[in-house]
C-alpha cells in the first residue's frame, strides 16, 4: 500500500506544481485515503469519503471565495 500512497502523492504534488494550490483536494477512491497523511502539509482540505466529501465539496463550491476551510 506504500507504494500505491506515494504514487498517489507524487502525482498530486507535480498537479499542485503545474496549476497552482487549489481549495481542496478529493481523493475519488476510498482507497486512497491512504494518501491523507502524507498531504497535510499541502495546508488544504483533503476529502477522501465519497460520503463525506460530498456536502464539503459543495460547501467549497458555494462559498463566495471559493476558498471555505472545512
Amino acid at each position: 500500500m506504500t507504494n500505491f500512497s506515494n504514487e498517489i502523492c507524487k502525482v498530486i504534488r507535480q498537479s499542485i506544481a503545474n496549476n497552482g494550490t487549489p481549495d481542496c483536494i478529493v481523493l475519488a477512491q476510498t482507497s486512497m485515503r491512504v494518501a491523507t497523511n502524507t498531504l497535510g502539509d499541502l495546508g488544504v482540505p483533503i476529502l477522501s469519503s465519497q460520503m463525506l466529501a460530498t456536502p464539503k465539496v459543495l460547501a467549497v463550491a458555494a462559498s463566495p471565495s471559493g476558498n471555505l476551510k472545512v
